[in-house]
């Protein structure tokens, strides 16, 4: 398998695509990751994306949602039903829209790293039987 550098996984993940072959087959679903892409075999279901994904998009929705809001007069204005019905769509929106891109973008960046799975065995203390 060819390395690749992070940018190219970036860009690559972030159009929902395999990172090392660059074919549109690295979810299943909508957030599902394939276990080995179809094309190249790459093992892409062994990056352990976690919550990493999930903090990116709440930063992305804060910054283009959240943060211009508390800025714009007409909020502060507004009925309070009006005005919190076109944010939670808004951030219900973007922010549904986003993850899977930016789950794909993270594990272009793991699969460019070389960044794995830890093996669960190597990562529990040894049990004490005193």
């Amino acid at each position: 398998m060819d390395q690749i550098t992070i940018s190219e996984g970036l860009k690559r993940g972030l159009r929902r695509h395999c990172p090392h072959c660059d074919s549109p087959t690295l979810f299943s679903g909508y957030l599902t990751v394939q276990p080995r892409c179809p094309v190249c075999g790459a093992d892409n279901g062994q990056h352990r994306v976690d919550d990493i994904a999930s903090y990116f998009t709440i930063l992305l929705v804060g910054h283009l949602v959240i943060a211009p809001s508390l800025a714009i007069p007409w909020v502060w204005s507004a009925p309070l039903w009006a005005s919190m019905s076109i944010l939670m769509t808004l951030v219900l929106v973007i922010t549904l829209t986003a993850l899977p891109y930016i789950k794909g973008g993270v594990i272009g960046v793991l699969a460019a790293t070389g960044d794995k799975k830890a093996d669960d065995a190597k990562q529990r203390p040894a049990s004490r039987t005193d």
